[in-house]
């Protein structure tokens, strides 16, 4: 008869425990995990970089596949790296700029299924925001006398440097990635892009910054291959089929130097 009466209590217990489990699971936020990342730990402070104005680029992009060991794949956070050679005033070894000082300008980024046979696919989600982007440091003396004048200098590498690179992260909501799936990146300079300004500005110097070696997660199933859109054929490896067109740039480590942009995909399951 004891153990018969304490029975039901402890069943109690236990369904009042699982019940309170299975509301804190319920309320726990997903957590974003790393599904591609070919982004360095830290940042150097400037990048090999593609600059659209240089170039005669309007978009430029590259077929990422998502990790197999993390699966999530809904609400992505997009983080590109980007490097900027643009002064607050001046050039060269004139450069000056503030510190901290930047500007701000529109950049697009787009997400596409990778189409069959390496074509693009259908546009997933797209994205522009007006982002603050940091002129790069004024011109130093001590770069001078290394050899490099125009160049500033880095107290903590003790190097000369011509851009400075940054990041920004954009945030899909709602959207459920494919485990393949081409990342763009699109902006205006004075003569290139979707609407050219048509005057000169700090865009001009503005560079998607580029990035070696393999990707810390996913994979890159094209290999070296590059999406972009340019009038200008070595961004086509010489082939001027594709103009203007986003399009497989071919494989070109003459031109690329086996380098491709700085992208994280973090979402959630």
């Amino acid at each position: 008869m004891t153990s018969g009466i304490n029975v039901r209590p402890a069943r109690l217990i236990a369904a009042l425990i699982g019940a309170a489990l299975s509301l804190v699971l319920a309320a726990s936020p997903a957590i974003a995990m790393p599904v591609y990342n070919d982004l360095p730990n830290k940042l150097p402070p400037s990048a090999a970089s593609e600059g659209f104005e240089a170039t005669s680029t309007s978009q430029l992009g590259n077929v990422v596949e998502l990790s197999k060991i993390h699966r999530g794949r809904r609400n992505p956070r997009v983080t590109f790296a980007l490097s900027d050679a643009a002064c607050q005033t001046g050039g060269g070894e004139t450069c000056s700029s503030a510190k901290n000082s930047s500007y701000s300008w529109p950049v697009t980024v787009s997400l596409y299924n990778a189409g069959p046979g390496n074509t693009l696919g259908a546009l997933l989600a797209t994205q522009t925001n007006s982002i603050s982007i940091p002129f790069r440091p004024s011109a130093s003396p001590a770069c001078a006398t290394k050899g490099k004048p125009g160049e500033w200098f880095d107290k903590k590498t003790a190097g000369c440097f011509s851009g400075v690179t940054f990041k920004n992260s954009y945030s899909f909501a709602g959207l459920t990635l494919p485990n393949e799936v081409l990342v763009g990146l699109a902006y205006n300079t004075q003569d290139y892009g979707a609407e050219p300004t048509g005057v000169p500005g700090p865009e001009n110097f503005l560079g998607v910054a580029m990035v070696a070696g393999a990707p810390r997660a996913g994979a890159n199933p094209r290999g070296e291959e590059l999406f972009v859109s340019s009038i200008w054929p070595q961004m086509y490896c010489g082939s001027s089929e594709r103009l203007g067109v986003f399009a497989p740039s071919g494989v070109c480590p003459s031109h690329y130097e086996g380098n491709l942009p700085g992208f994280e995909i973090e979402a959630e399951k």
